[in-house]
């Protein structure tokens, strides 16, 4: 016995005396060549996770593939033949979660939408879109971590506005750097977002279809932003500054193509565009909630870029959910206000105005009922407006599914558009893993 431990403890001291050794020479190394050192060892640390991580996947697809052979005997010698014992493989409990890491979470949404007319509704391109059933949208999200640095976001949409009509687009596909390979940690939580996305300027316009909290984009942000809100491509950093402790305070700034927004539709992406918001949230006890947002857009509006466009915009959001009735009760009262100022090749600025609120209350654990109103100046004329009252109410069977009935009427200058009612229902589904929602989603 003596001897055993004898033996063991040299294996230790064999074993630990090269760290030793190696500890001794580090400390009488210069500062410079120890974080050196140590940042050469973190870059192996994740080459090595990422080659466990290999391994364990390759090591599953074997014990998947390596079944026994069971060898079956009847007749008189079944009696005397030992039944076969069952070759249990290891595993790890924590090798499928692991191995998830290598495969994106796919999920399918699709919003459908019947809508009745008592005037008729043309698009942009003069087709009739009223009195009809559509399934108006598609979208398939793609999301999954690329390594310890990054992960990625692909959605690919199938788009209808009229009926039977499907156009193919890329709605966001972008990575979103968590820190920097040779920083040790993100400052200020940076986060850095390079591709095609929502650009969040304001509340509603980072939301797709089916997370909206009403049918339709409110008519501030379809005239100012467009119908399907403002997508373009760019580079985004998303940072923290210091706050309360129950206070956050978030700074977005985005660098991105010109063009593709009502304001700016000219310039076609000939010219840069500049995009910052500032967030500032803020938590009243365990039941309410207030976020205010602060967003500037700059850029051109013709083709030469010699005429700017400067987009203001203001957002709150108030929320109130007593955690005591759980999910059975909430009330959110929110709403934008916008504000451009467009340079004219002749003439003065033109400087249309709108804003929208609305208020929502949830009945139980499934209902939910609201209503909007919105305001909006015609960006090519800022004296003709428009004004639209909208009611819903809307109901889940689960988060997977729900059920919209909406009716808007809508009063303005514009002949074509003043009293004008539309009444609305409109379905979503769910196919697959559901990501997370805004955190103001009841459901």
């Amino acid at each position: 016995m003596n001897r055993t431990k004898f033996l063991l403890t040299t294996g230790a001291l064999a074993q630990c005396g090269p760290g030793i050794a190696i500890a001794g020479q580090v400390s009488s190394q210069p500062q410079a060549e120890v974080a050196q050192d140590r940042t050469s060892l973190r870059e192996e640390v994740h080459k090595l996770r990422l080659i466990i991580l290999n391994l364990e996947k390759r090591l599953t697809v074997l014990e998947q593939a390596r079944i026994p052979e069971v060898t079956t005997v009847t007749g008189p010698e079944a009696a005397l033949t030992p039944a076969p014992v069952p070759v249990n493989f290891p595993s790890s409990p924590t090798t499928t979660q692991r191995l998830n890491i290598f495969n994106p979470q796919i999920t399918l949404f699709g919003n459908f939408l019947a809508r009745t007319d008592n005037k008729t509704v043309l698009n942009q391109d003069g087709d009739p879109v009223d009195d009809r059933f559509n399934l108006r949208e598609l979208e398939f999200d793609a999301r999954a971590a690329i390594d310890p640095y990054a992960d990625g976001v692909a959605i690919i949409t199938l788009e209808s506005e009229v009926p039977n009509e499907f156009e193919v687009e890329v709605e966001e596909g972008y990575i979103v750097l968590k820190r920097l390979p040779f920083l040790h940690s993100a400052p200020g939580g940076l986060k850095l977002k390079f591709g095609r996305m929502r650009v969040p300027f304001g509340r509603l316009n980072m939301l797709h279809t089916h997370d909206l909290p009403q049918a339709t984009r409110p008519l501030p942000l379809r005239t100012f932003l467009g119908e399907e809100g403002f997508i373009q491509n760019g580079v985004s950093a998303d940072f923290f500054l210091p706050s309360t402790s129950k206070s956050v305070l978030e700074w977005t700034l985005q660098i991105l193509d010109g063009g593709d927004l009502p304001v700016g539709e000219a310039n076609r992406g000939e010219d840069l565009a500049y995009m910052s918001r500032l967030k500032w949230f803020h938590t009243f006890g365990a039941a309410a909630d207030l976020e205010f947002g602060l967003s500037n857009y700059l850029g051109k509006n013709d083709l030469n870029g010699n005429q700017g466009t400067l987009l203001s915009g203001f957002d709150f959001l108030f929320k109130w959910k007593p955690m005591q009735q759980g999910e059975w009760r909430s009330f959110l009262l929110g709403g934008e206000l916008l504000y451009a100022s467009m340079e004219q090749a002749i003439g003065s600025n033109q400087t249309p105005f709108g804003y929208y609120t609305f208020a929502q209350f949830q009945m139980n654990s499934r209902w939910y009922a609201g209503l909007r109103y919105g305001f909006s100046d015609r960006l090519e004329d800022d004296g003709l407006d428009t004004r639209a009252l909208t009611l819903y109410s809307s109901f889940y069977t689960s988060e997977f599914l729900r059920f919209r009935l909406g009716w808007e009427t809508v009063r303005s200058d514009l002949p074509q558009l003043d009293g004008r009612s539309t009444g609305t229902l409109e379905v979503n589904f769910v196919f697959g893993s559901h990501p997370v929602e805004p955190y103001w989603v009841n459901r």
